[in-house]
């Protein structure tokens, strides 16, 4: 499936008043199928997804990046902080970036407790976002020094 058909499943099921740390319906299957889809698609078609979403969907993805950052270190998987990571690409700082530095804040630091290159996953998750300002906070964020704090 394409990734913007993906993004208009995501849209059509994200509930219209969601916010997070709101129950929200079952999307992981969805957004992992989004998130598989978003790493393999041209920079083009990844912009074409950060348009499309709505700002349900968004909030569905900023809550998706937290919920695999408790995983990660729940399960002792690498691949859920890299999910994670991924999800905040496809939101690509939309919504607010101050947001998504919250979530690299949690992501980082379960990558941290399951003794990962921390660097290397921000660097991997940043090469697929499109917006240079997100790009470039992604980028950099494992190398803030901690008295910025979040």
């Amino acid at each position: 499936m394409q990734p913007i058909e993906l993004v208009e499943r995501l849209n059509a099921i994200a509930p219209p008043d969601y916010g997070m740390g709101q129950e929200h319906p079952p999307i992981d299957d969805l957004v992992e199928a989004l998130i598989q889809a978003f790493r393999s698609a041209s920079t083009d078609q990844r912009k074409v997804v950060g348009d499309e979403l709505n700002t349900a969907a968004r909030n569905l993805l900023l809550n998706y990046a937290w919920e695999r950052a408790v995983e990660a270190v729940r399960q002792e998987s690498p691949k859920a902080v890299a999910d994670g990571l991924i999800a905040l690409c496809i939101d690509d700082g939309g919504f607010d970036l101050r947001d998504s530095i919250v979530r690299m804040a949690v992501l980082f630091r379960s990558a941290e407790k399951l003794g990962l290159d921390a660097v290397s996953l921000f660097h991997e998750a940043a090469d697929v976002a499109v917006n240079p300002a997100f790009k470039d906070a992604i980028r950099a964020f494992p190398s803030r020094p901690p008295e910025h704090g979040i």
